[in-house]
């Protein structure tokens, strides 16, 4: 069967592009299945942690945190969330209170290999390398109280450690404040917390920590109901709570 030229040159025109993408996506799946086969999985592990431009008397215990992430798996993004919360904190107790790390750069020291002694078939390993940026070291120069009420100044005093013309232990810190929060609780001001403001001075190599103290309301207890108890315990249950009540 015989088409007019006009009506051949249309179907070509609508063809052609068709076939085109219909054999590049061939191609590309083709490809893609090769590639699957030969490799399947891809394995990346870390087989050590360097860093770079860190203090040196923090490099202890730095490699000694590092050497728990040997032989994990490799994740940029599950690596840079490491670094904040396990090395960062290294630095921050040691006064470097405006330290940062840069990302982590992977280097390949092992090609993944069809058949390995003892080692899973396409491993690749990596050395991860860090660079810190720790800034200056700071010593606390004061430490002042604001906002507590219920509380003295003294009372929350006895609860923190960090002395004046020592570097602070801001994550130390932090685990107090806790502390003080539940003293808080304890008389019913459930929504209290501390917000620590620091006052940097560059040129003199210390900080001033505010400890701002927001008490909120008291809270009182009010009705408690108890669901899935017995009859028996759940009378008991509520006549425990009346006497530690009062």
């Amino acid at each position: 069967m015989k088409f007019p030229m006009s009506c051949r040159r249309c179907w070509w025109k609508w063809a052609y592009p068709v076939m085109s993408t219909t054999r590049a996506s061939v191609r590309k799946v083709a490809r893609r299945n090769r590639l699957h086969t030969l490799w399947p999985t891809v394995i990346v592990r870390v087989r050590n942690v360097e860093f770079v431009g860190a203090p040196a008397g923090e490099m202890p215990q730095l490699d000694s945190t590092a050497k728990r992430l040997a032989d994990r798996q490799y994740s940029r993004a599950k690596f840079s969330a490491l670094v904040d919360r396990q090395f960062l904190p290294v630095l921050h107790a040691k006064g470097y209170l405006k330290a940062s790390f840069g990302q982590p750069q992977p280097v390949v020291v092992k090609e993944p290999i069809e058949e390995g002694a003892g080692e899973p078939k396409n491993l690749t390993l990596v050395d991860v390398k860090i660079e810190a940026h720790p800034g200056q070291q700071y010593k606390l120069s004061r430490l002042e109280w604001s906002g507590n009420r219920e509380f003295p100044t003294q009372t929350l005093q006895t609860m923190v450690r960090a002395r004046v013309g020592q570097p602070p232990n801001t994550v130390q810190l932090a685990d107090e404040l806790n502390s003080v929060r539940t003293l808080y609780g304890s008389k019913g001001y459930v929504a209290a917390s501390v917000k620590v403001e620091p006052d940097f001075d560059d040129a003199a190599g210390t900080v001033a920590l505010r400890l701002n103290v927001n008490e909120d309301s008291v809270y009182h207890m009010g009705d408690l109901e108890l669901r899935g108890l017995e009859k028996q315990r759940d009378g008991q249950a509520a006549r425990c709570v009346e006497n530690s009540c009062g």
